[in-house]
């Protein structure tokens, strides 16, 4: 289970492309295609395999001025989507 001191990573197969305010993620092993929405997109450019989860979170908290609780809950939510839609790969946080 995702927690919020693991620290996410982007799989490397997968290329990204910004488009605007969305993100395009191409995922060639896959042959699919994957579009995020503005928020999505920030989360996504915040993995970077050295922030933590709560890392990302204190970011969208400071970023988009919502509640610390419900930017937890949701970015949890999204990166174990990704997580498992096989986008992303997790370490341990230290």
């Amino acid at each position: 289970m995702l927690r919020v001191d693991d620290v996410p990573l982007h799989v490397p197969t997968v290329t990204t492309t910004l488009s605007g305010n969305e993100a395009v993620l191409v995922l060639p092993a896959l042959g699919q295609i994957k579009v995020l929405n503005e928020v999505g997109a920030r989360v996504w450019q915040l993995v970077d395999g050295i922030r933590s989860v709560a890392d990302i979170v204190s970011v969208i908290c400071d970023e988009y001025e919502v509640q610390r609780e419900s930017a937890a809950a949701d970015t949890l939510s999204f990166l174990t989507e990704l997580q498992g839609k096989g986008l992303l790969l997790l370490k341990a946080g230290d």
